[in-house]
């Protein structure tokens, strides 16, 4: 039975996750079946330490050869040191170019030597971490000399530090938290110096206007993502228009200029916790050909630019990704489903969690086309449209069929704690039965169907 690529390569994924007892497995096929996988994928994971001595030991030196690629993760960036990325690796892997870094557990100690691994003019660097570590970037303009990838959505860094993170010449994609207090906070305790606070808001401002030429005249870059942390403080996050300076609205503005450069090659564009001021849209100067990905999270402003997003998404069918995650829309007349939804062509993977969407007809609309979508993320914010999802439970669950065509899944958010599940008939029955069980306590003897 011929099996399609797509499957095939899920198969060799699941074997090359390196562990011991995987490694064994491999290293005792045929050299013509090694060959063959390295073909399909030529990217490695490592998790530890001796999962990559045993692969770098046994392994053909041919196969070796031909990998460029390597993701290394917690125990095996800390326990080995400076000189083994310099010269080990060039060594033992002579076609290596990328190192993919990814690193949840830095300590003090481990920061410096990360440092000079990032420091490295030997190898492209990708790095991702999800938790805050910020003695790494107090050296930003000296380190990370090859940085290709940067992704640090939890951890906030000053406009500065991001300016010299945007000067690296091979950055290609970057996911950062900006620090957007663009002013000196006021302590009349102290008797501050009004013309001291001038001078710092002045200061902010260049960075700003050094924010916005430096991502302008930067071609390379594909993947744009910005956030703003300061979202997840409900003080702020209920009375943004106190907190939008003439700063502030300078920085959304740069945002606005990047994205209708002629310069400009993004074709992954993020925003997150960004308050966008009422007399500014982004969607006139989004690429309606280039993007391809578009995340609007936590965008306090949506809502009132909603005909103008709407229209944008009209016009980009181009679009693959789109993701309205925990914007509170409301969407009475139905325009996201009925302009469209029902309308676009290329569209695939929607997450519209935490709004308040008619889900009915819109999971409705996206079953008739469920040839076209392959994902759809929902949440508790709407009942489940229970009996649209019962009558179509043959296309609930996401597959492959001969061809390699994926088929709808849907994730759904439920709970305080976030809980997710991929909904299924059973589960869609139990969650059913739950909901009448509060709704209509008693008459939840009857049986349900």
């Amino acid at each position: 039975m011929e099996l399609p690529l797509i499957v095939i390569k899920k198969i060799i994924l699941n074997l090359i996750r390196y562990k011991i007892k995987n490694i064994s497995q491999f290293i005792f096929l045929s050299k013509s079946i090694q060959s063959f996988i390295f073909k399909q994928i030529n990217e490695l994971k490592f998790k530890d330490i001796k999962s990559f001595e045993q692969f770098s030991k046994d392994s053909k030196s041919e196969i070796i050869d031909q990998i460029t690629k390597i993701k290394i993760e917690n125990d095996l960036v800390k326990n080995y040191k400076e000189e083994f990325f310099n010269s080990t690796m060039k060594k033992n892997f002579k076609s290596l170019e990328t190192i993919y870094i990814n690193y949840n557990r830095p300590s003090k100690s481990d920061t410096f030597l990360i440092q000079n691994i990032l420091k490295s003019n030997d190898f492209e660097i990708k790095f991702k971490s999800n938790i805050s570590c910020p003695n790494l970037f107090n050296q930003a303009e000296f380190a990370f000399n090859r940085l290709k990838k940067l992704k640090l959505p939890n951890m906030t860094i000053s406009i500065n530090v991001a300016n010299q993170l945007f000067k690296k010449p091979n950055l290609e994609s970057i996911d950062i938290a900006i620090s957007t207090y663009f002013y000196m906070y006021s302590n009349w305790l102290d008797g501050d110096d009004e013309n001291e606070m001038r001078e710092a808001e002045l200061g902010y401002k260049n960075s700003i206007n050094e924010f916005k030429e430096l991502v302008s005249s930067n071609s390379k870059i594909k993947t744009l993502s910005i956030r703003d942390l300061s979202y997840k403080n409900l003080y702020v996050r209920y009375s943004r228009e106190r907190f939008a300076t003439e700063n502030y609205i300078l920085f959304t503005e740069s945002i606005i200029s990047i994205l209708s450069s002629p310069f400009q090659n993004i074709s992954k564009f993020c925003l997150y916790g960004i308050y966008l001021p009422n007399e500014l849209s982004i969607f006139d100067s989004l690429s309606t050909t280039k993007i391809k990905k578009l995340k609007l999270e936590y965008v306090n402003g949506l809502e009132k630019d909603w005909l103008n997003f709407i229209n944008y998404c009209q016009k980009n069918q181009s679009l693959k990704q789109l993701s309205i995650k925990s914007n509170s829309i409301k969407d009475k007349d139905n325009l996201l489903c009925n302009l469209v939804l029902k309308n676009h062509t290329s569209l695939s993977k929607l997450n519209i969690s935490y709004n308040y969407f008619n889900l009915e007809i819109i999971i409705e609309t996206i079953l008739k086309k469920y040839n076209q979508y392959n994902k759809l993320n929902i949440s508790d914010s709407n009942i489940l449209p229970f009996d649209s999802l019962l009558s179509n439970t043959d296309r609930l669950l996401s597959y492959y069929d001969v061809g390699g065509n994926s088929h709808l899944c849907i994730k759904y958010t439920y709970g305080s704690k976030g809980e997710k599940v991929i909904l299924s008939s059973s589960i869609v029955q139990d969650f059913k039965k739950s909901f009448y069980s509060i709704i209509l306590p008693d008459l939840f003897d009857i049986e349900i169907n």
